[in-house]
């Protein structure tokens, strides 16, 4: 899991891979969202909502992708350790 300091992997790298990961869920969610106005543009007996395998493809599947892509790179492991940072004052000292 990224967000964790110390593991060969620098604060810029950590931060551009979060940003990636927020963009390409982003796009996930834009398709997803995209796929829902069609099929709702084609009305209750319109091609994509009469076929079942659209729903798993264009709905399911995107948001399973995203709940993915954040459990790989998590955003919360991030925020905690600039929480831990903040507390040792920035250049790992402790604060009193």
């Amino acid at each position: 899991m990224l967000g964790h300091t110390g593991f060969g992997i620098e604060r810029r790298d950590e931060l551009r891979i979060l940003f990636m990961t927020t963009v390409t869920a982003s796009g996930l969610i834009f398709v997803r969202s995209l796929f829902r106005v069609i099929e709702f543009m084609m009305g209750n007996d319109g091609f994509l909502l009469s076929r079942e395998v659209f729903l798993y493809v264009f709905d399911a599947a995107l948001m399973v992708s995203v709940m993915g892509l954040f459990a790989w790179c998590f955003p919360g492991g991030f925020v905690t350790s600039q929480r831990e940072e903040a507390e040792r004052g920035g250049d790992g000292s402790r604060r009193a």
